[in-house]
């Protein structure tokens, strides 16, 4: 097995990773060969040069410095932001999360969803006081079985959005590219 250089760039949707998760992708990368974590982006313009692998962002101005790379793995459930020219004319591999993160986007907007009809957010800023204005809250609520919502795009995380919101007894409206 040819050995790899894997240069990994924490980004919000994967922080730096524990000694676990380092000692896992070293396994599967093989004994000879290494991981790389940039601490800053200036690392990351520096490390990219001897990169086979980049797990995390890249955008022209590393790629255009990245003359091992071969392959690319965004950590985000879109690929919008790695589709830049540079990148789409190159023969790098771009492969993503896609589908990965359904189930933890769909929950959150859920959860997001309910904090709006139940006001849950006016009753956090109004703290002790809320409860003299349960009533006033609960006149505002609405609830959401019954309701139509729409999806716009229907790949891993829209189809886990519909599934919850079925859950809940509403009507889903979906459409996709």
């Amino acid at each position: 097995m040819t050995a790899l250089h894997i240069l990994l760039v924490p980004t919000l949707q994967m922080p730096k990773p524990d000694a676990d998760v380092l000692a896992r992708i070293q396994a599967a990368a093989g004994p000879d060969s290494t991981v790389t974590i940039a601490e800053s982006p200036g690392e990351a313009y520096e490390a990219i040069v001897d990169a086979d692998v980049l797990l995390g962002r890249i955008d022209a101005d590393l790629l255009a410095r990245a003359t091992r790379l071969k392959w690319v793995h965004a950590t985000t459930a879109g690929a919008d932001a790695y589709l830049f020219p540079e990148m789409m004319d190159s023969p790098v591999i771009l492969s993503g999360d896609k589908g990965l993160v359904g189930s933890h986007l769909a929950e959150t907007a859920f959860g997001l969803l309910l904090a709006i009809t139940r006001r849950i957010a006016v009753a956090i800023l109004d703290g002790p006081k809320s409860w003299e204005h349960r009533v006033e809250y609960r006149m505002e609520e609405f609830e959401l079985e019954g309701l139509t919502m729409g999806i716009v795009g229907f790949g891993g995380t829209g189809r886990a959005i519909a599934q919850r919101a079925a859950g809940f007894d509403m009507r889903c409206l979906a459409v996709d590219a």
